[in-house]
């Protein structure tokens, strides 16, 4: 889940060609509207177990232990997958031999040397094709770093830029209320006019909930 440096990552003439295969605005379009769907009615039918588990600490007195309710991401992630896939085969939704893949490896591919070890948390494509790349999703506990954040934004761009995704996702689940404003105010610093409507935040702030999805340059979101 590490950064990397994007200078200079694509050469104007393979970034020409990355551009021209992912041309087909339209159907992609289509397929992404269709997958922030699934990704807003999957997220709600994760269960508490999944949402946040309980780790048990020592308390200051060595005799009773203080049990506290923590955000694991890895956990969140495997059971919003294992939601979305059943959503998928349940309803067939995509007819274009689409494909939800989880922390994809492109090591050894031709992208290998433009995205470094980048392995975004879920990516839905057509394997072995540069031209149905739908979307990139990242997915963040609230209580993560802004840091972390920020690197899982700088993530997405380089798919966004440098590999032809149609649209990017940053998932934020949990509960802090305080924090949803600054992290919605660094995705507008980060993808600025030109990116933003092809980004979309949401936020999943509790087991069961319906996810909210947050409408830049307007005050409220809608669900």
């Amino acid at each position: 889940m590490g950064t990397t440096n994007i200078s200079g990552y694509l050469t104007p003439k393979h970034e020409q060609t990355v551009d021209e295969a992912a041309h087909d605005g339209i159907l992609r379009q289509t397929d992404f509207e269709l997958f922030l769907k699934l990704v807003k009615e999957s997220a709600p039918r994760i269960l508490e177990p999944y949402f946040h588990i309980p780790n048990i600490e020592d308390s200051a007195n060595d005799v009773e232990l203080n049990t506290q309710w923590i955000y694991r991401e890895r956990v969140y992630c495997y059971e919003l997958y294992h939601q979305l896939r059943c959503s998928m085969t349940k309803g067939h939704a995509f007819d274009r031999s689409l494909y939800l893949n989880a922390e994809l490896d492109k090591a050894g591919t031709v992208y290998s040397q433009h995205i470094g070890s980048l392995k975004p948390d879920f990516v839905l494509h057509r394997p072995g094709e540069g031209n149905h790349n739908i979307a990139v999703t990242e997915v963040k506990p609230i209580t993560a770093p802004i840091k972390e954040i920020e690197g899982d934004l700088l993530k997405l761009k380089i798919f966004l830029d440098k590999m032809g995704y149609f649209g990017a996702v940053l998932l934020v689940y949990g509960q802090k209320n305080d924090k949803i404003d600054a992290i919605k105010e660094l995705c507008q610093t980060h993808y600025g006019n030109y990116w933003l409507p092809r980004f979309k935040l949401l936020w999943h702030s509790n087991y069961g909930q319906l996810v909210n999805e947050f409408q830049f340059g307007m005050d409220s979101s809608k669900s």
